[in-house]
């Protein structure tokens, strides 16, 4: 009876897991996504479409590993292995491909717990300023070295820059106007229910960015909401944590001896450099771009000038927002400051 309960866990793990395999290679457009198979579901009995065996084995021990714990990898090695002695039995598999996966699984290892308190630790130091150096580094790494959310990272990375969007505000994110000649973003301000933010959305005019950012934010935005996207394939979460779970990793790589990472708010605190150093953007400009209700909070919580360049920042979607934020001096009383240009263009 024990064994029987535990082929049915086993069996549960492999259906959840070879989903998500498929699901992930799709929405990259992975070449993966093209060897399937037909599993019942444990639930309901239906027949349900997931990703070949050996391919989803590859797939996680390329892309899942450096999510998941020793204990967490013996379980789902164990699981596949079960799976894969039934197939054998079944003769749907050769001895020498049964083989050849198990000792595949065999020579993977998942996280240690050094390893995963590293990554907790570590994680927590964000890097307030990313470098476009920085990011053609990461590109020149992920074009030598593929990995399932390589391309999905570099492209928010980039739109994070152009947009200063938190991580969770591209859910929320939709188009206002779209083309041909204008492009108006607009999203939730999540702070807004802490009376941390002037409005419960903001909108940005990103039509004046340059080629490459405004091609970023354009991605994203299909990356995210597209028919086949992150949201409409419940595939979110995974979105974000595999973007992050991929960046902790290549800092690592890339700049081992920095104390601090990159991680996908270090965006958010570039954009407020970038609009601290432009002098067409004034202080009231630059948070209302940010949803902050005053201008105090980009000023002594985000990135600095210094990091910062001109010409990087979009405008204010909506210019009425402009009379509803707060630009108190440095001694907390309120302060005038006059908006460069006549809507709060540059």
């Amino acid at each position: 009876m024990a064994r029987e309960t535990s082929n049915k866990i086993y069996y549960r793990k492999v259906f959840d897991n070879t989903k998500r395999c498929l699901r992930e290679a799709k929405a990259k457009m992975h070449p993966s996504a093209s060897h399937t198979m037909r599993l019942g579901d444990p639930t309901t009995n239906d027949k349900v479409e997931v990703m070949e065996i050996e391919h989803a084995i590859r797939w996680c021990v390329s892309f899942h590993l450096g999510e998941w714990s020793q204990g967490t990898w013996r379980m789902m090695r164990s699981s596949y292995k079960m799976l894969l002695e039934k197939l054998k039995s079944k003769n749907r598999i050769t001895e020498d491909k049964y083989n050849e996966l198990v000792e595949i699984m065999a020579n993977a290892k998942g996280l240690s717990r050094k390893e995963r308190a590293g990554n907790k630790k570590t994680s927590s130091r964000r890097k307030k300023n990313i470098k476009p150096e920085d990011i053609e580094k990461i590109e020149a790494y992920l074009s030598e070295n593929q990995r399932v959310w390589g391309q999905a990272l570099v492209i928010w990375l980039w739109a994070a820059i152009g947009t200063g969007l938190r991580p969770n505000e591209w859910q929320t994110a939709r188009w206002e106007k779209e083309g041909p000649d204008k492009f108006v973003l607009s999203s939730d301000n999540f702070k807004h229910n802490e009376s941390r933010s002037y409005a419960p959305r903001r909108e940005i005019d990103v039509t004046s960015l340059p080629e490459h950012i405004l091609h970023a934010v354009k991605q994203q935005m299909f990356v995210v909401h597209g028919d086949e996207g992150m949201i409409k394939s419940g595939m979110a979460e995974q979105h974000y944590k595999g973007c992050s779970a991929l960046l902790l990793s290549l800092n690592k790589k890339l700049w081992p001896r920095r104390k601090a990472n990159i991680n996908l708010y270090t965006g958010r605190h570039q954009f407020s450099s970038n609009a601290k150093a432009d002098p067409n953007v004034s202080d009231v400009q630059r948070a209302a771009l940010m949803g902050h209700k005053t201008t105090r909070t980009s000023r002594e919580r985000y990135g600095r000038t210094t990091s910062g360049s001109a010409g990087l920042t979009p405008t204010v979607g909506n210019d009425a927002v402009l009379d509803l934020i707060k630009s108190p001096d440095f001694n907390g009383a309120p302060q005038q400051q006059k908006v460069p240009g006549a809507s709060g263009k540059k």
